[in-house]
C-alpha cells in the first residue's frame, strides 16, 4: 500500500507552456500544471500550484511563495481557507499514493492526526521487504517519535532494531505519549528481554540434558517465574563464568523496571533478578548500596512493591540507609524514600526527606503534608537560619489554616 517517496526528475519545460496559455487560457494552464505535478509525484509543488490557483481566482499576484504583503486584509480569511483546502486535497492525494511522510506534512499542518494513525495501523513491518527501508524508518518516526502511536512504534523498534536500540530509546525519561505510553513501552521491553533469556536458557538446558523445557516456537510472553523455575537446581548453567544474555541489557532493563507498577511485567523483572543473582565471576554487573550485590537489592525493591514481605524489605533498606548515612552516603536513603513514596508511606518518607534534602527543597513536601518538623530539623542541622524561621512561620500558618 505504501511506497517510499520517489526521486523523480523535473519535467522537461519548453515553449508549450506559453502556447497553452495563449491558446487555451489560464485555467487550462493551471490544470496542466497540476496534472504534470501529480504524474511526477511532486506533492510539494502540487500544494503550491493550488495556492497559485487560489491567488489567481482572487485577483492577487499568482506567485505562491510571494510575500504575505501581496494579500490585502480583505483576502486574509479567504486565503487562509484556501491553504486549508489545499493541504486537505494534497494530503489526501499524497496518502492515497502511498507517501506517508509527505502526507504527514499536510495533516500536521491541519492538526489532523487520525488519517495518519489509520494508515500506520495498516502497516505490518514483518511483511515489508529490504527495499522498503525508507517506509520502515518513516513509520517508526511517525508512530513513536512524532507520538502518533508510540507503543506500536516502540514495538517496531524492538522487532526491527533489537534490544540495544530499544533500551537506548527509553534512556530518556520522557517518552512520546506520556507516562502511560512509557509504561506500556517498558512492559514490551521487559517482555522481550525475558523471552529472549528464557529461550536461550531453554536451548542450553536442551543441550545439556537432552530435553527442552519450553516449546521452541513460543513467541507469546513467557509466564512470570518461568526463568526462576528453569534455574532451580541447575547451577551448572553458570559454570566457568557463563552467561546467556548481554549483561548490560540485563542491568539496564532491571533498573528501568523501577518505573513499572506491580503486575506481570514487574514479576518478570524479578525473574531477571533471579537469573542475575546466579551469575558468577568478573562479568557480573556491580552496583552500590543498597544495590550491592546488584540483583539482590533490586529484587528486594520489587518484592516490597509487590507485597512480598514488604515490612521486612523496608527494614532491610532502612538498615542500609542508616549505615550509609553515617558514612555520609545519602544515596541509600534516597532509594528508601523513593520506595516509601511508592508504598504510599508518606509520613515515613517525609522523615527521611528531612534527613537527606536541604531545607529549601523540603518546603513543598512539608507544605503538602502540613508538617514542617522535617524542614525545621534540616534547617537546624544545616545552620540555615532563614529557612528555620520560614519553616516555623509556615508551621504556624498551616495550623491556623486547620
Amino acid at each position: 500500500m505504501f511506497e517510499s517517496e520517489k526521486d523523480n526528475s523535473p519535467p522537461i519545460l519548453d515553449d508549450s507552456w506559453e502556447m497553452r496559455l495563449r491558446i487555451e487560457g489560464p485555467n487550462a494552464l493551471m490544470n496542466h500544471l497540476e496534472e504534470t505535478l501529480k504524474k511526477s509525484g511532486d506533492h510539494s509543488g502540487l500544494f503550491y500550484a493550488k495556492l497559485l490557483r487560489a491567488r489567481h481566482n482572487m485577483g492577487l499576484p499568482e506567485t505562491p511563495t510571494g510575500s504575505a504583503g501581496d494579500i490585502g486584509p480583505e483576502f486574509h480569511e479567504a486565503f487562509e481557507q484556501a491553504i486549508q483546502n489545499a493541504a486537505t486535497e494534497v494530503g489526501e492525494w499524497t496518502l492515497t499514493n502511498g507517501n506517508l511522510a509527505g502526507a504527514w506534512t499536510y495533516f500536521r499542518l491541519l492538526g489532523q492526526l487520525q488519517p495518519i494513525k489509520e494508515a500506520l495501523s495498516k502497516i505490518h513491518l514483518e511483511q515489508l521487504t529490504e527495499d522498503q527501508y525508507e517506509l520502515v524508518e518513516t513509520a517508526i518516526r511517525l508512530a513513536f517519535h512524532e507520538g502518533l502511536d508510540p507503543v506500536r512504534g516502540y514495538g517496531w523498534i524492538l522487532s526491527r532494531y533489537g534490544l540495544c536500540n530499544a533500551i537506548t530509546t527509553l534512556s530518556s525519561p520522557e517518552t512520546p505519549g506520556g507516562p502511560e505510553a512509557r509504561k506500556a513501552c517498558l512492559e514490551l521491553l521487559v517482555n522481550a528481554l525475558h523471552n529472549e533469556l528464557g529461550h536461550r536458557l531453554a536451548a542450553e538446558i536442551e543441550r545439556l540434558e537432552g530435553t527442552r523445557p519450553l516449546a521452541a516456537d513460543t513467541k507469546a510472553p513467557l509466564e512470570p517465574g518461568t526463568i526462576a523455575k528453569m534455574l532451580c537446581g541447575r547451577a551448572v548453567l553458570f559454570e566457568e563464568e557463563a552467561y546467556h544474555i548481554d549483561l548490560s541489557h540485563l542491568s539496564s532493563v532491571v533498573q528501568l523496571g523501577h518505573e513499572l507498577c506491580p503486575g506481570e511485567a514487574m514479576a518478570r523483572v524479578r525473574d531477571l533478578c533471579a537469573y542475575g543473582q546466579m551469575l558468577k565471576g568478573r562479568f557480573v554487573p556491580t552496583g552500590e548500596p543498597p544495590f550491592d550485590p546488584l540483583f539482590v537489592g533490586q529484587d528486594r525493591f520489587f518484592a516490597a512493591l509487590m507485597g512480598d514481605e514488604t515490612a521486612a524489605q523496608v527494614a532491610w533498606f532502612t538498615n542500609i540507609a542508616e549505615r550509609e548515612l553515617a558514612e555520609n552516603n545519602p544515596y541509600p536513603a534516597e532509594v528508601l524514600r523513593k520506595l516509601l513514596d511508592r508504598l504510599e508511606m508518606a509520613e515515613e518518607s517525609l522523615v527521611w526527606a528531612g534527613r537527606t534534602l536541604s531545607a529549601p527543597a523540603l518546603a513543598g513536601l512539608c507544605r503538602a503534608a502540613k508538617d514542617f518538623k522535617p524542614m525545621v530539623h534540616a534547617a537546624k542541622s544545616q545552620g540555615d537560619t532563614v529557612h528555620l524561621v520560614a519553616a516555623l512561620l509556615e508551621q504556624v500558618r498551616a495550623k491556623q489554616a486547620g
